[in-house]
């Protein structure tokens, strides 16, 4: 019995994250015209962390060497400004809709740079999935 109360709340939390995504970039277009897009960028991060930081403060995990938090601090900023800087002025300058492609682009370079940076071992399968659904997500977007 449980296990089927996992799996309805799994399934209900799915279809409240896909009804986020897909108001996502709307919201997102809409905030831009009236708030700079550094302080967008500064005010999403900021909240995310404080909702986020006394989880991860307070759970017990593993101790971590120093090295491996600086590159994965350094890996978090660059994808971030990387994909999210693009996807906030691709929402700027033009409509939601082109910008979500824009947004898309996002595990493409997490997998590029976590196999350059973090030296994460390479799979073309993964790969191969990624650009299968952004060329999905393109024809949809851009089909009749």
């Amino acid at each position: 019995m449980v296990k089927h109360k996992t799996r309805r709340l799994a399934i209900s939390l799915m279809i409240f994250s896909g009804i986020f995504a897909g108001i996502n970039s709307p919201v997102i277009n809409y905030a831009l015209q009236t708030i700079p897009t550094e302080l967008f960028g500064f005010l999403r991060v900021g909240i995310s962390l404080l909702l986020v930081a006394p989880i991860v403060l307070l759970r017990k995990r593993k101790k971590l060497q120093f090295k491996y938090i600086a590159v994965a601090i350094l890996f978090g900023l660059l994808i971030y400004l990387a994909a999210n800087g693009l996807f906030y002025l691709g929402v700027k300058r033009s409509g939601a809709v082109n910008a979500a492609i824009i947004g898309l682009l996002e595990p493409l370079l997490l997998f590029v740079f976590s196999v350059e940076i973090m030296k994460e071992k390479f799979n073309p399968r993964i790969l191969s999935g990624i650009i299968i659904a952004f060329a999905g997500s393109v024809l949809v977007i851009f089909g009749p």
